[in-house]
């Protein structure tokens, strides 16, 4: 009897859980044009592409984690450290407005804000 229980709730399980492979797709009512915004991304996060989803011919922009624009610069803010302990005290005391108006202004770098992404390809195929 135990058996057969445990069939029918791993059955159930199964049964309950399982996905059709119908809803697992994306369908569009217009191609995505040369728009970065409409096109799908894909990607593991150190390698990944932009496809652009068109009829007459699609594009695939490819991008790696370690292509970025501009050159190397130091993003750190020399201001950061001796403010630090007078961030800590603001929190603590529950002053976080304070402490968040103190740490836009020596945290964040003064100088960039990162980099942006640079393709390193694109493939247009027909």
């Amino acid at each position: 009897m135990r058996f057969f229980l445990l069939f029918i709730f791993i059955f159930t399980a199964e049964w309950v859980c399982a996905q059709s492979g119908n809803e697992l797709k994306l369908w569009y009512n217009k191609p995505s044009g040369n728009t970065w915004e409409n096109a799908l991304p894909i990607g593991n996060g150190r390698l990944g592409a932009m496809v652009y989803g068109n009829v007459e011919e699609e594009i695939i922009q490819l991008n790696e984690h370690t292509v970025w624009s501009g050159s190397p610069n130091r993003n750190d803010n020399h201001e950061a450290l001796a403010a630090l302990p007078e961030l800590r005290r603001l929190i603590f005391e529950g002053k976080q407005k304070e402490a968040e108006q103190l740490a836009n202004k020596v945290i964040i770098s003064k100088k960039s804000h990162g980099q942006m992404f640079q393709p390193v390809g694109v493939w247009v195929g027909k």
